[in-house]
């Protein structure tokens, strides 16, 4: 008896189908969903599809689906997809760019301007967030954090873990309870 064959007679068998049976690719995927018309935003584009599949395969690749119809499933992930994509795209642009920060760029504070103008030579313009040069009396507070606040900064918007975030969102997609349907034979005495 070859490994083959032993494997083929203990592999799990499952009564639905599990995520590499309908998507066993990330072409496949990525096609099917573009060409649902279910998809509702633009930024979910083909490239970011395809990353989508890679994480769903390195999470739920051998999962059996939960539910029967094949197809109804695969609208229940275009629709996750819908709810859960853009604001994920959105949370990784914005992390990439804190993560491209420099730590003067973090140390930075802000700045608070008070004015308070009698009689000026023209009006002052109450929507300017720089200090103005012809106000009677002006009031700037600026603050700049230390080096190790600069770096609890950083720490704080980059320590979330945006992709466990966003690949949990399709975990009611499949089977909380695993059973195969591979039979036990028993022997006895009988």
């Amino acid at each position: 008896m070859g490994l083959s064959s032993i494997n083929e007679f203990i592999a799990p068998s499952y009564d639905v189908e599990v995520f590499t049976d309908i998507f066993p690719s990330d072409e496949d995927f990525a096609s099917f969903c573009l060409g649902s018309g279910a998809l509702m935003y633009p930024e979910i584009d083909e490239s970011f599809l395809k990353k989508v599949w890679f994480m769903l395969y390195s999470r739920y690749a051998n999962n059996p689906i939960c539910g029967d119809d094949e197809n109804q499933w695969k609208y229940r992930l275009v629709m996750k997809l819908n709810a859960y994509a853009p604001t994920y795209i959105k949370k990784e642009s914005i992390q990439a760019a804190l993560r491209a920060l420099n730590l003067d760029e973090m140390r930075e504070g802000y700045k608070s301007i008070f004015n308070r103008a009698i009689n000026p030579s023209q009006a002052p313009s109450t929507d300017n967030t720089e200090e103005l040069p012809y106000i009677n009396e002006q009031n700037v507070n600026k603050t700049k954090k230390n080096k190790a606040d600069g770096y609890m900064t950083a720490w704080e918007a980059l320590r979330s873990n945006l992709l466990e975030e966003f690949i949990s969102k399709f975990a009611p997609l499949f089977s909380k309870i695993v059973s195969t349907t591979t039979r036990v034979v028993f022997m006895g005495d009988d």
